[in-house]
């Protein structure tokens, strides 16, 4: 999970993977730091992202195990906007409108074949 200090220590997402039997890995100390940069110093601040910070931070939660890399936050939800990330980033306010989406009760035809 990439995501600020106060989403990750909530453990808000890490809570709801483990119930569902999901292994949650998080940056450590020094990368949450290198995520925190990248938040304020690169997206807050309307700056070009520092692409190997960001593939630092990647390569530690692979290296550690993770399948997927979940964006857990807004700001980091603009890198997947912006940039030609890999699949393996989940952007999870994108599952989140997709599901708020879907679950309305009757979905306007003309809307059916995005979510196909």
């Amino acid at each position: 999970i990439m995501a600020t200090d106060g989403t990750i220590e909530s453990g808000i997402f890490q809570k709801a993977l483990e119930e569902e039997g999901v292994e949650v890995f998080v940056p450590s100390q020094a990368q949450q730091k290198n995520v925190m940069y990248l938040i304020y110093e690169n997206v807050k601040a309307g700056k070009k992202l520092e692409l190997p910070i960001f593939q630092e931070v990647s390569d530690e939660l692979l290296g550690n195990g993770a399948q997927v890399i979940l964006l857990g936050c807004t700001e980091l939800s603009l890198l997947k906007r912006d940039y030609d990330l890999a699949p393996l980033y989940l952007d999870v306010m994108e599952v989140l409108a997709r599901k708020a989406v879907l679950s309305c009760k009757k979905l306007n035809p003309q809307y059916e074949e995005l979510f196909s």
